[in-house]
């Protein structure tokens, strides 16, 4: 920061130098707490929107990500550093604003390193390596949020159990390296034919957890039955069963042995 006095020092007059630190200081504190990319974002455009008079509109984007904010004006700047790229909209030309808006973005680029060093601790600690799947810390977290807002809104929805069948026997048969490619499958096949508000948590070993928002979820689960790498066992469990996580996981566990015993006798 003391480099970036400096040189605000050698742009502007005293009094406008000492202005513009504030605001620069105003605005790191704004933008420093983003934990992810969309947040990141939409931090710098509501800051240098704030801590301007002249910007009227702003287009930001990163690798993964673009924000539109404001409107557009004849009047635009358009600013290139390692991470983001940026379009500014001002209402008339302003070179000392110009160039305070060039530095917040050149801050925000080097902040932005730690926002994605972040979101890859958090991808690391949230998802299962092998089945893309949710950890079964993470999932279930937002899982119990899940169901509690299920229950405010008085919405039924599903909680179900997944056990694959003899996948023990598979690993001994073929060892852990071909059972992790089919885990590995298994879970691509899951995650493409879920949909994006449906949850898919890695439970144990071999054990996986759904929650699904549908009138029908045992047409979900065959679904996913159809064509999958691997057949499975399942029980399915109604939000309107239980009033915690874990009498519905229970509930769902029992009646996915029921249906593997039932199988097996078939047998």
């Amino acid at each position: 920061m003391e480099r970036l006095a400096g040189y605000l020092g050698q742009l502007f007059p005293y009094e406008k130098s000492q202005l513009y630190m504030t605001l620069l200081g105003t605005f790191v504190a704004d933008i420093a707490n983003a934990q992810n990319t969309a947040t990141f974002v939409d931090k710098v455009c509501k800051s240098i929107f704030a801590n301007t008079t002249n910007v009227v509109g702003l287009r930001l984007m990163t690798r993964s990500y673009i924000k539109i904010y404001g409107k557009s004006s004849q009047v635009k700047r358009d600013y290139t550093f390692d991470n983001i790229r940026s379009t500014v909209y001002f209402t008339c030309e302003n070179q000392q604003e110009s160039e305070f808006v060039k530095i917040c973005l050149f801050v925000a680029d080097n902040i932005y390193n730690a926002v994605k060093r972040m979101e890859s601790y958090e991808k690391l600690v949230s998802y299962d390596p092998l089945t893309g799947a949710y950890t079964k810390r993470v999932g279930l977290n937002i899982l119990k949020a899940q169901i509690a807002r299920s229950k405010r809104q008085g919405t039924e929805t599903f909680v179900v159990f997944l056990d694959l069948d003899n996948f023990k026997h598979f690993n001994d048969t073929y060892g852990h390296i071909e059972g992790d490619k089919l885990l590995e499958k298994f879970g691509e096949h899951v995650r493409t034919n879920l949909r994006q508000h449906d949850l898919f948590i890695r439970y144990g070993g071999d054990e996986f957890v759904l929650f699904l928002e549908t009138a029908s979820p045992e047409i979900v689960v065959e679904r996913l039955l159809n064509n999958s790498p691997v057949s499975f066992s399942y029980g399915i469990a109604s939000t309107k069963e239980a009033e915690s996580l874990k009498e519905l996981l229970e509930i769902a566990d029992r009646r996915m042995y029921d249906t593997k015993k039932v199988r097996k006798s078939s047998l």
